[in-house]
């Protein structure tokens, strides 16, 4: 989707990185965030929903080779699990982890997405992403049906400081039915 914007609209630069400081739109740090779970409460901030994050819990191929994988969530107490921990991680995926796993079964603790990605993929267990993460990465696959539960709205939040830039409004006119029609077709 970047590579396509860019294409429309050479010169483009972006500065792109994950963080969980919803202040940086506020500040004007930051010109557009990306939200999941709860729409950002600044009345300055301008908010568009963009869709549906789904989450689901994947594991490496060697993984499910070894040991198979889950039939559904009925099914896990056989299996290793990943545990997410810290502010970086939506409490609701944190939550229902510790309601539906056992400590015994948790192997690992991450503290931040790049980690979570690397445990996952090194094949030490089965651990949650975002599904239009886990979904496309090689060497993964999707250990059960997502619980529904986990599904997040996701709300594009626009800096009142950046609003106005032609810029600005090009990128949202373009990307919000661009990253909503990818949200939904991952369901």
């Amino acid at each position: 989707m970047l590579s396509e914007f860019v294409a429309r609209y050479p010169g483009t630069k972006f500065i792109i990185r994950a963080s969980n400081k919803k202040e940086e739109v506020y500040d004007g740090t930051a010109d557009v965030v990306f939200a999941f779970e709860r729409m950002p409460d600044d009345p300055d901030t301008i908010c568009r929903r963009a869709g549906t994050l789904q989450n689901g819990f994947y594991a490496a191929h060697e993984y499910a080779a070894i040991n198979g994988l889950p039939a559904s969530e009925a099914d896990l107490g056989d299996h290793k699990f990943i545990r997410i921990v810290g502010k970086d991680f939506p409490p609701s995926i944190v939550d229902w982890i510790s309601e539906h796993v056992a400590d015994e079964q948790i192997v690992t603790e991450v503290t931040n997405l790049e980690t979570l990605f690397t445990v996952i993929k090194m094949g030490q267990g089965i651990g949650p992403l975002p599904s239009i993460f886990g979904d496309p990465m090689d060497g993964v696959v999707r250990a059960f049906p997502p619980p529904k539960v986990l599904d997040m709205p996701s709300w594009m939040a626009i800096s009142p400081h950046a609003a106005h830039r032609p810029n600005v409004r090009k990128f949202v006119e373009f990307f919000a039915p661009r990253f909503k029609r990818l949200r939904n077709s991952r369901m």
